[in-house]
């Protein structure tokens, strides 16, 4: 099974989105005066463009989370662990959605906030050492992992870049993974 050009084009969409917030904001579909993605979003339809541009890409993940478990590595143990860090990553991701900026009390944003960055560190390093990707997309998910770090240390449009090369990362791991090591691995599976 390969990854189809629309799956691909769908989690790029995502990119997309996230980069031009503060183009969206001078046209009033984003708010304005914003300094992080959640600033930006904070408002129905932006909110609702979040989530719908992060439908594929977490669909992707799944999946091929899925293909290369069950096919490459057969192993139940490393399968229960990573069903258990991608769906805590999910589900504060649905979380930190659900908990928009400016609609719930501060704390509760910055709650989910933490723990949807914490879960994708955990999940991508647990990636990283049970499916061993290709060089190229672990280096990008490192690039991830670095950006949600650098966010206790920036501030201002610094924050919003940074969240949005994280993002950028975790929307990219699945697709470049898919692409070049789905053949070695499918090799593997003959």
């Amino acid at each position: 099974m390969s990854i189809s050009n629309i799956r691909v084009f769908l989690s790029f969409a995502g990119i997309l989105y996230i980069w031009c917030l503060p183009l969206l904001a001078e046209i009033g579909f984003a708010e304005k005066n914003s300094n992080s993605i959640s600033e930006f979003i904070a408002n129905p339809p932006a909110t609702g463009a979040m989530a719908a541009i992060s439908f594929m890409p977490l669909v992707l993940m799944w999946e091929y989370q899925d293909i290369i478990i069950n096919h490459y590595k057969k192993n139940d143990n490393i399968k229960k662990i990573l069903d258990y860090s991608i769906n805590f990553f999910q589900f504060f991701y649905g979380m930190f959605l659900t908990c928009t900026y400016s609609f719930v009390p501060s704390w509760l944003h910055t709650t989910t906030v933490v723990l949807f960055g914490l879960s994708f560190i955990i999940h991508s390093v647990l990636v990283l050492r049970y499916i061993q990707p290709f060089f190229l997309a672990g280096f990008v998910l490192c690039i991830g992992i670095l950006a949600f770090f650098l966010l206790l240390f920036v501030q201002d449009m610094w924050f919003w870049a940074c969240e949005c090369i994280g993002l950028t990362a975790m929307i990219l791991f699945t697709p470049i993974d898919w692409y070049f090591n789905y053949d070695s691995q499918s090799i593997l599976l003959n």
